[in-house]
């Protein structure tokens, strides 16, 4: 596998965060990889992640614990750039503990956010003015990640975003 290092080193001086989508790699190892590192480590919390320990949002922000001071956002994702719709009414057990237990560490969350169906994100974002949001399947007609982007839905979902964003008076 690739070291975290030897690949923060490819990103140059201008790599201002890397998304880690691995399930609970030791934090000890990171700890050590991004010692030297000055931008944002996120550690994407996905469905494998939360159904290893039970999906207890409890036992995920123990677990979170142990990246204190290694981490600086966690991202929320049980589709994993698969494109699956997200359930936000789900994932706010484990928002409300973050930013309760752990309010050092910023919230994002993805899943099956695209042009059309952006507003899967609104339960969080009324509770969470300052939520991180990202989109990866729905870029694609066919919602195959590996593939290039097609501009015209990423337009369509910024243009979404920011309708949604006015419409909760967040912009």
């Amino acid at each position: 596998g690739l070291d975290i290092r030897e690949g923060l080193s490819y990103g140059g001086p201008l790599l201002h965060s890397v998304q880690l989508d691995m399930v609970w790699p030791p934090p000890d190892e990171l700890r050590e990889a991004f010692q030297d590192f000055p931008g944002e480590v996120i550690l994407q919390v996905g469905g494998k992640a939360i159904d290893k320990l039970g999906g207890s949002p409890e036992r995920v922000v123990e677990r979170l614990e142990t990246y204190r001071g290694v981490i600086h956002r966690v991202l929320l994702d049980r589709s994993m750039g698969q494109g699956l719709g997200m359930d936000a009414l789900a994932l706010l057990p484990f928002a409300r503990l973050i930013g309760t237990k752990l309010p050092e560490i910023g919230l994002g969350a993805a899943g099956g956010l695209g042009p059309t169906t952006v507003e899967l994100i609104k339960p969080l974002l009324l509770e969470f003015p300052d939520i991180s949001f990202d989109a990866q399947g729905q870029m694609r007609s066919d919602g195959d990640s590996s593939k290039p982007i097609e501009w015209d839905r990423a337009r369509g979902y910024v243009i979404s975003s920011l309708e949604l964003l006015n419409r909760c008076n967040k912009v």
